[in-house]
């Protein structure tokens, strides 16, 4: 039991911590602090989506009778 609720806890303060970061984030671009051009976040994805494997939908598997 213990253990649960310090995981829950551990998860809390993730959720936490990514949403202070993004309020900051948030922050500093209303600020006028320059974000990611597009340019650049396009290669960014792009890279990333070729080191990913290939994950495509499989057709259902045919129920036990």
């Amino acid at each position: 039991m213990l253990e649960a609720v310090s995981e829950k806890a551990g998860e809390a303060e993730g959720k936490f911590s990514m949403q202070r970061q993004a309020h900051e984030r948030d922050e500093a671009l209303d600020a006028g602090e320059p974000g990611v051009e597009w340019h650049e976040m396009r290669a960014y994805l792009a890279e990333w989506l070729q080191t990913r494997p290939v994950r495509r939908a499989g057709k259902a598997k045919p129920a036990v009778p």
